[in-house]
């Protein structure tokens, strides 16, 4: 762990209630506090997303007073409205450092240190970049990040293939982009229900059959539920999927997509489970399946900011998922699941696995340990924050 004589104070500004739903950004906060960093959070909360724990002597959660109520918010209120609140808080305290996650924490906290002169790091959750944001409001958007990036002391991003792409696309120059992947939320052993509560038992699953899991943002066009879904008619009859929404704001209930659902074969989650209870899934499952296809940069380097990749192998769990950069190269170096062309091969690809598990599930766990522990990151980015402060 680093050592300073002066313990560094740092606030995260997380201006949406997906804040489980994110868990790069709690666990940064986390693991921080854990290193000796004194950490206040303040974000919003939302009743319609994951509900979590954020405990630890060296952090303070600080909750926006307005509960959204929907899974989509409102961004422009629920932003301008988190602004106003976060000037009152911030005006006097002194961090060493802000951390500005995702691109809502960027634009508020960008405008703030214009007021109140601190020095902020941007967190980048997502890229944005392409024709979508070369005309009208989106240009505007997409120049108003540029300027806060640039303006960053340095930024965050989940992998080496994402920092570069930030780095061309915002035109951040010799700015520094340091690492911390999208690891599962750290969970404290408080916050972990007892053995009894199977989930298998709560939706009829059997113990004796192979589950495949499959959880996320489920109506996503990229997401390529209407392929996972039709991959299910090949699954031999002990070998069912579960599908979990990450939001009621991801329901499938009111699509077309459920009327392919076969009952035997697919399990449909529309409420989202609590940390704790999607971590427990994660563990009675056998294998996640992941699917990223588009053209929009974001989604096709996804890369290290998949959480639900780093969340199965977290705990051994092989991975099938559609041929992309970074993803397919890991696979095939930690032998740690399978990549699929086609949707045809994911039935396939379940039963090999399932076949030789063993070998793909040490795999699993050798993936996890070299790409998403979460210390060494931590460490680099604790030893620049002594490095920049003034």
């Amino acid at each position: 762990m680093p050592q300073t004589e002066k313990k560094l104070r740092v606030a995260i500004v997380f201006p949406s209630g997906h804040l489980y739903n994110t868990p790069c950004v709690p666990n940064l906060a986390l693991r921080l506090a854990v290193n000796g960093v004194s950490v206040d959070v303040y974000a919003a909360r939302n009743d319609q997303t994951p509900e979590g724990e954020l405990v630890h002597p060296g952090l303070k959660l600080v909750y926006y007073p307005v509960v959204q109520r929907k899974g989509k918010e409102n961004v422009a209120a629920l932003s301008a409205g988190f602004f106003t609140w976060l000037l009152l808080r911030l005006r006097n305290q002194q961090y060493d450092f802000v951390l500005a996650c995702g691109i809502r924490g960027l634009f508020v906290v960008g405008i703030l240190s214009g007021i109140l002169r601190i020095h902020y790091v941007y967190n980048s959750l997502e890229i944005y970049s392409g024709k979508a944001y070369s005309r009208g409001l989106r240009k505007l958007f997409k120049r108003a990040e540029m300027f806060f990036n640039k303006r960053a002391r340095f930024s965050l991003i989940q992998d080496p293939k994402r920092a570069e792409l930030l780095k061309t696309i915002n035109e951040l120059g010799g700015q520094d982009v340091l690492l911390f992947p999208n690891a599962p939320f750290d969970l404290s052993e408080d916050s972990v229900e007892d053995g009894s509560k199977s989930i298998r038992a709560r939706f009829g699953i059997p113990e004796t059959s192979h589950l495949a899991i499959c959880s996320g943002s489920l109506t996503a066009q990229w997401a390529g539920i209407d392929k996972i879904l039709s991959a299910t008619n090949g699954f031999p009859q002990n070998h069912i999927l579960f599908l979990q929404s990450r939001s009621t704001l991801h329901s499938i209930s009111n699509t077309s997509l459920r009327e392919n659902i076969d009952s035997r074969k697919v399990v449909l989650s529309n409420s989202p489970l609590s940390a704790s209870d999607y971590d427990r899934l994660v563990q009675e499952s056998d294998v996640g399946i992941a699917w990223y296809e588009s053209d929009d940069e974001n989604i096709h380097y996804v890369g290290l900011s998949s959480g639900k990749i780093a969340h199965y192998l977290k705990w051994g769990r092989p991975i099938i998922v559609n041929r992309l950069p970074v993803i397919a190269d890991f696979i095939e170096r930690y032998h740690c699941g399978i990549t699929v062309d086609n949707e045809h091969e994911i039935g396939p690809a379940f039963e090999k696995i399932c076949a030789n598990y063993e070998f793909y599930s040490e795999g699993s766990y050798a993936a996890y340990n070299a790409m998403f522990d979460m210390d060494p990151y931590t460490h680099k980015l604790i030893k620049k924050m002594i490095q920049d402060q003034t």
